[in-house]
């Protein structure tokens, strides 16, 4: 398969935080399309978060796109040359005012390899515990809840499909950690 030529690009919309960039390509087999949308938005944390207890801390929050209240890992944008756990880390800190002693990269990942330009890094913290406030920017109205990430009904309540899938890649790597601790010991 070859890589695609990228003739001409131009944008549609340029805001600090997000872009939509048309391109005029040629696919591999010589085709040329020349109204090809790239969404350009920044790689994103999502993190899914586990206190001394073992239960999953995670945020409400309305989200216009979904025109409604979404329950919700704690997710956000890395910020120009930030690295992702660092992100991780202030993004855990400021919506819930939680902090973990302990992280582990599940997957780096793209969300939509079609069309979009961003990557997602998906983070387990464990032994979260409370350290300080919640840190909201003034657009935000968050609210930290608690669940069991293993209960079936949780996966029912996610909408964001990145999101159903950190719980399947914690849930693997919490149980994959529990068989190896049993092997060894």
């Amino acid at each position: 398969m070859s890589q695609w030529r990228v003739l001409s690009s131009r944008y549609a919309l340029k805001l600090p935080f997000f872009g939509l960039r048309v391109d005029r390509v040629e696919t591999g087999r010589g085709v040329v399309m020349d109204d090809y949308p790239i969404i350009e938005a920044r790689d994103w944390v999502c993190v899914v978060c586990l206190d001394e207890q073992g239960r999953a801390v995670m945020v409400e929050q309305y989200r216009h796109g979904a025109q409604g209240v979404t329950l919700e890992f704690v997710a956000g944008g890395i910020d120009s040359g930030e690295d992702p756990l660092h992100a991780a880390h202030r993004e855990l800190l400021e919506e819930t005012g939680y902090a973990s002693p302990h992280w582990h990269l599940l997957k780096c990942l793209s969300p939509d390899t079609t069309r979009h330009r961003n990557r997602v890094h998906i983070y387990l913290a464990t032994a979260a515990r409370p350290v300080g406030p919640q840190q909201l920017e003034e657009t935000e109205d968050v609210t930290v809840v608690a669940r069991d990430l293993r209960a079936p009904s949780l996966r029912d309540e996610l909408t964001h499909a990145v999101h159903v899938l950190a719980v399947m890649l914690a849930l693997e790597h919490l149980d994959g950690a529990t068989e190896r601790k049993h092997t060894s010991g």
